[in-house]
């Protein structure tokens, strides 16, 4: 009993983990791209012009922690990493950051659905039950 309680608790971890890493993921993305929508989109012209659009980019306090938060997701994905197989776990994060992504982007920053996202989104958790199996 108690080693099954064990194995019960490490298995909510391991997932907490993608849960929180693929949360992290949204979040920064989410608010980087709220901030980009504020200000005009970046132009290629040189190197000079892109620097002082990430320039400008950085210095929303939002902004930066969005950042942190996306290079910081991989931290709690390494860690269910040691408990799980990559097989399953890539696809998996992958697959819980679309679907926690597109109804943000649709509600939050009013990018348009479509029948094509919906059946997008049906497939991806076809194939996340058929990875989880």
């Amino acid at each position: 009993m108690k080693g099954d309680n064990l194995s019960m608790k490490l298995f909510f971890i391991t997932w907490g983990m993608i849960f929180i890493a693929a949360l992290m993921d949204v979040y920064g993305a989410y608010v980087v791209k709220a901030r980009i929508n504020e200000i005009e989109p970046v132009k290629y012209e040189s190197f000079i012009t892109v620097l002082k659009y990430l320039l400008e980019l950085s210095k929303s306090p939002l902004v930066l922690f969005g950042a942190f938060l996306i290079l910081t997701a991989p931290i709690p994905y390494a860690l269910a990493l040691s408990r799980m197989e990559l097989s399953t776990a890539y696809p998996v994060i992958v697959g819980i950051t679309a679907l926690l992504l597109i109804p943000v982007a649709i509600f939050f920053l009013g990018e348009s659905i479509s029948w094509y996202k919906v059946i997008g989104i049906i497939i991806i958790i076809i194939g996340l039950y058929f990875i989880h199996k």
